[in-house]
């Protein structure tokens, strides 16, 4: 998707011209650095220059990017508003807006910022808006925003993956600490990431899990910009196995190597299940998604799968009699 935006926007650049020319914004630093990072990527010849403006950095030292003159500026809202309010960037010569993850834009609130963004920049402007869901907010925001809109769909059909695997272990609250053990030795993954629906609970899901031995860590929307970053590292240079997360991970990261995603609690925002799977079985490998569902969760878990219509394995775990029948099945798969 950012490659769909990014390569045509690329061609257009005026090379000659050493000034800001497209504004992509990002509604967390983790997907601006992510875009950055594919920018340069596919900027072999390093002929175009890029920004990335976040807050959690130095707003000094970012004054001075400015002073660079890059061509192409990927940033965040407010950290972005900041710097044009001090003045700091050139907007004259602005021809192309991208607003990534629009629906996430407006979930955190940025919808106002968005509006005085473009109110800042040149009235002859290309505004292209991106989101994985399009309701009404969306739709109201690119009537307001851009002239007859031309609006393109990807069917929802093929939303999951046929190389993700999707399993459901069916357990109880008071069991679902149990059942995750037993999933985490069974299924050994080599690198995973694990769901939670808030911070509290990943926190104590962290501190429980480090306390039986397991190699993990923890990422939540209250760390600093540089422990996220530090925190993601390390995930990625496999300097701990397990990545206990809330949906702050769960769009806009593309991490190799994730074995297997695990929700340990179901996302109340349905979409949200579609974005946290999608962490694995990226680039053609396969991957394993297994969610932990209790007796909260049933009728959830049946109304994502009747709306993505989406194929799942099925263990039952809720009781010590139903654990050494899954122990049997599962010791018979090995055998096979």
């Amino acid at each position: 998707k950012t490659l769909a935006f990014l390569l045509p926007i690329m061609c257009m650049i005026n090379e000659s011209l050493q000034l800001p020319q497209v504004v992509i914004l990002s509604p967390t630093r983790e997907l601006s650095n992510q875009t950055k990072k594919v920018f340069d990527d596919v900027n072999i010849d390093k002929k175009i220059t890029c920004s990335n403006i976040v807050g959690g950095h130095n707003f000094k030292k970012q004054e001075n990017k400015f002073s660079e003159n890059a061509q192409v500026i990927v940033a965040t809202p407010g950290r972005l508003l900041e710097h044009i309010r001090n003045g700091n960037i050139n907007m004259k010569y602005i021809s192309k807006f991208i607003i990534d993850e629009a629906d996430q834009m407006l979930e955190y609130g940025f919808l106002e910022d968005i509006i005085l963004l473009k109110n800042k920049l040149p009235e002859k402007l290309q505004i292209v808006l991106l989101s994985a869901t399009m309701p009404k907010p969306i739709i109201d925001l690119a009537k307001k925003m851009i002239v007859n809109p031309v609006k393109i769909d990807i069917a929802e059909k093929n939303i999951v993956t046929d190389n993700i695997e999707q399993i459901l272990f069916h357990t109880t609250q008071k069991h679902k600490d149990s059942t995750l053990k037993f999933v985490l030795d069974e299924y050994k993954p080599f690198m995973s990431i694990i769901f939670c629906n808030s911070k509290k609970n990943a926190e104590k899901l962290n501190e429980q899990m480090s306390l039986q031995g397991y190699d993990c860590d923890i990422l939540h929307g209250d760390f600093s910009q540089k422990k996220r970053e530090h925190i993601l590292d390390k995930f990625r240079k496999l300097k701990f196995q397990y990545l206990i997360s809330t949906d702050l991970s769960a769009r806009g990261f593309d991490i190799d190597g994730v074995t297997h995603v695990i929700n340990y609690e179901i996302p109340s925002d349905f979409n949200y299940y579609i974005h946290r799977i999608g962490r694995t079985g990226r680039a053609d490998k396969s991957g394993i998604a297994i969610s932990l569902v209790d007796e909260r969760d049933e009728k959830r878990i049946e109304k994502i799968n009747q709306r993505f219509k989406i194929k799942t394995k099925s263990f039952f775990d809720r009781s010590d009699s139903e654990r050494n029948s899954l122990i049997k099945k599962v010791n018979m798969q090995k055998n096979k």
